[in-house]
């Protein structure tokens, strides 16, 4: 689903221009759209792990990932994940992940951090204020295009750990 919103605002924002702010809005609109997949996606992961490890989704929903209020990946999703798995899972994830997807954690923490980042500056101030602290607006495009690797990612990650949990 997301995909497809993304695809529409990119191709709202290559339409000619009607005011000076509609390709600030349509890259803003779709940077926030990203990040609520992301979070949903993440919380998604988490659930999947929970019924092999604890069979109580409804605690992990209100405790674990109820609690949580973002999606950077040592502040957010590691600290998630190592409430539910444990640290020394999650470490032999982290390990695995590495042997089988070389450099793919540290694209991920790294992309996770940059969109955080994003994300804050434009859920916490508005248009003019993005303007005047000189924020960039990436294309919709562009977002597209985070969202296929950090999706594509994910989806190693997720294998990789759903791999460990059930080897431990």
């Amino acid at each position: 689903m997301v995909q497809a919103t993304l695809r529409e605002l990119d191709v709202w924002y290559q339409e000619s221009i009607t005011t000076p702010d509609r390709p600030k809005l349509l890259s803003k609109l779709a940077l926030l759209e990203l990040c609520g997949w992301l979070e949903e996606e993440l919380d998604r992961i988490l659930l999947a792990l929970e019924n092999p490890v604890l069979g109580d989704a409804p605690w992990v929903s209100s405790q674990i990932i109820g609690a949580n209020y973002g999606f950077g990946y040592e502040r957010h999703f590691r600290g998630m994940l190592c409430k539910l798995i444990g640290e020394a899972v999650v470490r032999q994830a982290e390990k695995k992940m590495e042997q089988q997807n070389p450099g793919e954690l540290a694209q991920l923490k790294s992309k996770l951090g940059s969109l955080w980042k994003k994300r804050c500056s434009f859920a916490h101030a508005d248009m003019g204020a993005n303007i005047r602290s000189q924020q960039t607006f990436d294309a919709p495009s562009w977002t597209m295009n985070e969202f296929n690797v950090i999706a594509k990612i994910l989806e190693h990650f997720e294998r990789v750990l759903v791999d460990v949990v059930m080897d431990s």
